[in-house]
């Protein structure tokens, strides 16, 4: 679904990526770790075609990201962005219906199946309650469930998260990440920078580590997410568990000694 090869890219003379590698299979759940500035935002960002890349090749559904147009690279990746602050006073649904711009016709109305796709997005998550209410005046987390909607109903079979959980209560991260698994199991292929361990290790099939803009390690979870990985990119001595439900590996941070 993915290929990235000899990646690099930054901002202006800033470089941020450096030959990075990276294969995402069809149907793959995939978590994306690693320490602030280590490059996990702006990898998500040329993936999803909104920042130029200065080298290497990128490849999403089998088409080179860079000469695809937009609306084209829509309809295969949805992506829900790190900061998801919206000015205008668009209702809940209204909001949710722009998930179907890709597949609409410039001033053409809505047809029964995007319809359809936007009542179901905002069953899924839970938001018919917020379908009339302004965007504006709603929480954080209601309004990250409301984009989570939106991306859900633009129907792509990627989706791309960038800390799409992180104004949500715990609650709500469980129903979302409950969610992604099913629409994972039907297909869906996602790819979620998370800062969130436990959380990535709990649901993701496999993680990819960043460090210094580079791929420190990435591969099933139960293979990378070990102490002397987490301990190498985080610079922070941790513990590893078995998680007593599921057996996913967990961890628990100590102290760094003298401190």
């Amino acid at each position: 679904m993915i290929l990235v090869h000899g990646l690099s890219a930054g901002y202006g003379e800033k470089q941020v990526l450096s030959s990075v590698d990276l294969e995402v299979a069809k149907g793959g759940f995939t978590g994306v770790l690693g320490p602030n500035a280590c490059g996990k935002s702006t990898l998500l960002r040329v993936i999803s075609g909104v920042l130029p890349y200065s080298a290497g090749r990128v490849r999403v559904g089998g088409v080179e990201v860079s000469e695809t147009p937009a609306r084209e690279l829509a309809k295969l990746t949805a992506t829900i962005p790190q900061s998801t602050e919206i000015p205008f006073p668009f209702t809940g649904e209204e909001l949710v219906t722009m998930g179907r711009f890709p597949h609409v016709g410039r001033f053409a109305p809505l047809g029964e199946g995007d319809r359809i796709a936007i009542k179901a997005a905002l069953e899924d998550t839970d938001t018919i309650s917020l379908a009339k209410r302004l965007v504006t005046e709603v929480s954080g987390g209601e309004r990250q469930r409301l984009v989570l909607a939106r991306a859900l109903a633009q129907g792509s079979p990627l989706m791309l998260m960038d800390e799409a959980t992180a104004a949500m209560d715990v609650h709500r991260k469980i129903d979302t990440f409950d969610l992604l698994t099913e629409k994972n199991e039907g297909g869906l292929t996602v790819v979620a920078v998370m800062h969130d361990l436990n959380l990535a290790a709990l649901y993701c099939k496999e993680l990819l580590f960043m460090k210094a803009g580079e791929v420190f390690a990435h591969g099933p979870t139960e293979e990378v997410f070990t102490k002397e990985t987490v301990e190498a990119v985080y610079e922070t001595p941790v513990e590893l568990f078995t998680h007593p439900s599921t057996g996913r590996p967990q961890l628990f941070f100590s102290k760094r000694r003298g401190r």
